[in-house]
Protein backbone atom coordinates (compact mmCIF):
# COMPACT_ATOMS: atom_id res chain seq x y z
CA UNK A 1 0.00 0.00 0.00
CA UNK A 2 1.15 3.21 -0.61
CA UNK A 3 3.55 4.24 1.78
CA UNK A 4 3.61 7.24 3.92
CA UNK A 5 5.43 8.81 7.32
CA UNK A 6 5.69 7.05 10.51
CA UNK A 7 4.70 3.54 8.91
CA UNK A 8 0.93 4.87 8.06
CA UNK A 9 -0.13 4.80 4.79
CA UNK A 10 -1.45 7.55 2.83
CA UNK A 11 -4.86 7.57 2.53
CA UNK A 12 -6.87 9.59 -0.15
CA UNK A 13 -10.69 10.56 -1.12
CA UNK A 14 -12.09 7.93 -3.64
CA UNK A 15 -15.39 9.16 -4.18
CA UNK A 16 -18.02 11.66 -3.08
CA UNK A 17 -21.54 11.21 -4.10
CA UNK A 18 -25.24 12.55 -3.16
CA UNK A 19 -27.44 10.52 -4.72
CA UNK A 20 -29.59 12.87 -7.02
CA UNK A 21 -32.23 9.91 -6.85
CA UNK A 22 -33.21 6.52 -5.05
CA UNK A 23 -31.30 4.42 -7.78
CA UNK A 24 -28.27 2.50 -7.15
CA UNK A 25 -25.05 4.82 -8.59
CA UNK A 26 -21.43 3.90 -9.21
CA UNK A 27 -19.20 5.77 -6.39
CA UNK A 28 -16.24 4.32 -6.86
CA UNK A 29 -14.46 2.00 -9.58
CA UNK A 30 -11.14 0.35 -8.77
CA UNK A 31 -9.60 0.86 -12.21
CA UNK A 32 -6.16 -0.91 -11.95
CA UNK A 33 -4.81 -1.09 -8.80
CA UNK A 34 -5.45 -2.60 -5.77
CA UNK A 35 -7.98 -0.91 -3.32
CA UNK A 36 -8.33 -1.33 -0.18
CA UNK A 37 -11.43 1.02 1.02
CA UNK A 38 -11.05 2.08 4.92
CA UNK A 39 -13.08 4.93 5.67
CA UNK A 40 -16.89 5.61 4.47
CA UNK A 41 -18.60 8.90 6.04
CA UNK A 42 -22.19 9.62 5.04
CA UNK A 43 -23.49 12.24 6.68
CA UNK A 44 -27.83 13.08 6.57
CA UNK A 45 -27.67 16.64 5.30
CA UNK A 46 -28.91 19.23 7.74
CA UNK A 47 -32.23 20.41 5.97
CA UNK A 48 -33.45 16.25 5.55
CA UNK A 49 -35.78 15.33 8.71
CA UNK A 50 -36.40 11.53 8.91
CA UNK A 51 -35.07 8.58 8.59
CA UNK A 52 -32.80 7.50 5.21
CA UNK A 53 -31.73 4.21 4.55
CA UNK A 54 -28.63 3.92 3.08
CA UNK A 55 -27.30 0.79 1.12
CA UNK A 56 -23.56 -0.14 -0.30
CA UNK A 57 -22.90 -2.10 -2.84
CA UNK A 58 -19.80 -4.42 -3.85
CA UNK A 59 -20.17 -5.67 -7.49
CA UNK A 60 -16.89 -7.93 -8.39
CA UNK A 61 -18.15 -8.45 -11.94
CA UNK A 62 -15.42 -6.69 -13.74
CA UNK A 63 -18.20 -5.15 -15.81
CA UNK A 64 -17.94 -1.61 -17.50
CA UNK A 65 -20.33 -0.25 -14.76
CA UNK A 66 -21.59 -1.83 -11.43
CA UNK A 67 -24.04 -4.38 -11.08
CA UNK A 68 -26.12 -4.24 -8.28
CA UNK A 69 -28.16 -6.60 -6.48
CA UNK A 70 -29.41 -7.76 -2.97
CA UNK A 71 -26.78 -10.07 -3.22
CA UNK A 72 -23.60 -8.06 -3.47
CA UNK A 73 -25.07 -5.65 -0.59
CA UNK A 74 -22.27 -5.18 2.36
CA UNK A 75 -23.80 -2.30 4.43
CA UNK A 76 -27.46 -1.74 4.53
CA UNK A 77 -28.39 1.14 7.61
CA UNK A 78 -30.15 3.82 8.49
CA UNK A 79 -29.21 7.16 8.69
CA UNK A 80 -30.90 10.16 10.47
CA UNK A 81 -30.65 13.62 10.66
CA UNK A 82 -27.48 14.58 13.10
CA UNK A 83 -27.49 10.99 14.02
CA UNK A 84 -23.89 9.23 15.17
CA UNK A 85 -24.14 7.02 12.34
CA UNK A 86 -21.94 9.30 9.57
CA UNK A 87 -19.43 6.73 9.79
CA UNK A 88 -20.24 3.46 8.41
CA UNK A 89 -17.70 1.43 8.11
CA UNK A 90 -13.73 2.30 9.34
CA UNK A 91 -11.44 -0.58 9.11
CA UNK A 92 -9.05 -1.32 12.33
CA UNK A 93 -5.76 -1.85 11.28
CA UNK A 94 -4.19 -2.34 7.43
CA UNK A 95 -5.85 -5.13 5.63
CA UNK A 96 -9.65 -4.84 7.59
CA UNK A 97 -10.79 -2.56 4.74
CA UNK A 98 -13.20 -3.65 1.84
CA UNK A 99 -10.67 -5.66 -0.32
CA UNK A 100 -11.13 -4.55 -4.33
CA UNK A 101 -9.72 -5.63 -7.14
CA UNK A 102 -8.89 -3.98 -10.44
CA UNK A 103 -12.78 -3.51 -11.88
CA UNK A 104 -14.35 -3.96 -8.82
CA UNK A 105 -17.43 -1.65 -8.60
CA UNK A 106 -18.84 0.28 -5.33
CA UNK A 107 -22.52 1.50 -5.68
CA UNK A 108 -24.58 3.20 -3.24
CA UNK A 109 -28.62 4.43 -3.10
CA UNK A 110 -30.83 6.18 -0.49
CA UNK A 111 -34.36 6.06 0.51
CA UNK A 112 -34.39 10.08 -0.22
CA UNK A 113 -32.87 11.27 -3.33
CA UNK A 114 -30.50 14.37 -2.02
CA UNK A 115 -30.07 13.53 1.57
CA UNK A 116 -26.78 12.48 1.80
CA UNK A 117 -22.92 13.10 1.46
CA UNK A 118 -21.52 10.00 0.60
CA UNK A 119 -17.62 9.60 1.23
CA UNK A 120 -15.02 6.99 0.81
CA UNK A 121 -11.34 7.09 1.73
CA UNK A 122 -8.88 4.43 1.45
CA UNK A 123 -5.32 3.16 0.21
CA UNK A 124 -3.72 1.91 -3.55
CA UNK A 125 -1.04 -0.92 -3.69
CA UNK A 126 1.61 1.13 -5.22
CA UNK A 127 3.27 0.15 -8.67
CA UNK A 128 5.80 -1.52 -7.12
CA UNK A 129 3.69 -3.66 -5.17
CA UNK A 130 2.21 -4.63 -8.75
CA UNK A 131 5.08 -5.64 -10.42
CA UNK A 132 6.78 -7.77 -7.45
Amino acid sequence: MNGGTGGHAKGDLFGRLRPADTAINDIFNAVNLQTEITLILAPVIPSESGTVNLHIYHDRSGGVSGVYTDSNIIFSTQLTRYGASDVIFQAQHPGSGIMMRPGDFLGVSTSIANSCNISLYGITETLAERVR
